[in-house]
């Protein structure tokens, strides 16, 4: 019978995975937050478009913090860098987990000249997040 008491446990704790919109790899950004990935495209200048690591994050080598909460609303904060190119070649974003509201620092050597470059929202909270990675 002491067995038994430990079942309903056991099923309750099974059923609870990660969040819907958690994510595990760079790939899954695109599916767990598209309107996030949108606004992130959306906000980079049309001449970096072809640089897929930057643009699709194709490649990237990252982490990423899905428990950020800023003002009580979610945020979620990557980092990332270019395939064989860490050193010279960054992403940084910051974005509330529904996409609406976020920054991004890029330093590159091909599309910044090695200089960092901001974009997005200009809250000096979000900028401070994004500015610590590099």
């Amino acid at each position: 019978m002491k067995g038994l008491r430990s079942w309903p446990f056991a099923i309750a704790l099974a059923c609870c995975g990660t969040p819907a919109g958690a994510i595990d790899f760079i790939q899954d950004l695109a599916k767990g937050y598209p309107t996030l990935f949108r606004n992130y495209q959306a906000m980079l200048p049309k001449e970096f478009a072809d640089a897929t690591w930057l643009y699709r994050l194709d490649g990237v080598t990252l982490s990423i913090d899905e428990g950020l909460m800023i003002g009580g609303v979610p945020f979620i904060r990557v980092y990332g860098c270019k395939p064989h190119s860490c050193g010279d070649d960054q992403v940084s974003l910051i974005f509330s987990t529904d996409g609406k509201i976020g920054a991004i620092k890029v330093r590159s050597q091909e599309l910044t000249e090695g200089q960092p470059v901001f974009f997005g929202s200009t809250d000096p909270a979000l900028r401070r997040i994004v500015d610590r990675d590099f």
